[in-house]
């Protein structure tokens, strides 16, 4: 009796386990500048739900962050740099057991006031099939 209730313990909170992974989603953000495309490194992207932040991350050598986790529901990601104009994108979908991939291009502030915030509205990716030639 012991061996079973040790048995449907472990099988329990491996389910548990299980479940509390997938109940939430990943946002990928990939920041660049707008013009060259370069990635831009220790760039920082911040989730916010209901005024609320979520979750930041700090962009790798390949302007490349992951931030997780975060409940399912829209959220607006702003992303910002030294030298460049905010750039906030509304709506952007996360899904439980999904990542989200974002790519926001930053404008150079030269001209600009660092205040200016820049937005936009998240439009899923298209999708890309191959024709199999």
């Amino acid at each position: 009796m012991t061996k079973h209730f040790f048995i449907f313990s472990l099988l329990s909170l491996f389910a548990f386990c299980v479940k509390a992974q997938t109940s939430t989603g990943t946002v990928q953000v990939i920041v660049i500048d707008r013009e060259s495309k370069k990635p831009l490194f220790r760039a920082h992207a911040v989730a916010f739900q209901n005024n609320l932040q979520k979750g930041v991350g700090e962009c790798d050598w390949n302007g490349l962050t992951l931030i997780k986790p975060l409940a399912p529901g829209k959220y607006l990601i702003k992303s910002v740099y030294k030298g460049y104009c905010v750039l906030e994108m509304h709506e952007v979908p996360v899904i439980a057991g999904q990542t989200t991939y974002v790519q926001l291009g930053l404008v150079t502030a030269a001209g600009h006031t660092y205040t200016k915030i820049e937005q936009v509205i998240y439009q899923a990716p298209i999708p890309y099939y191959s024709r199999g030639d």
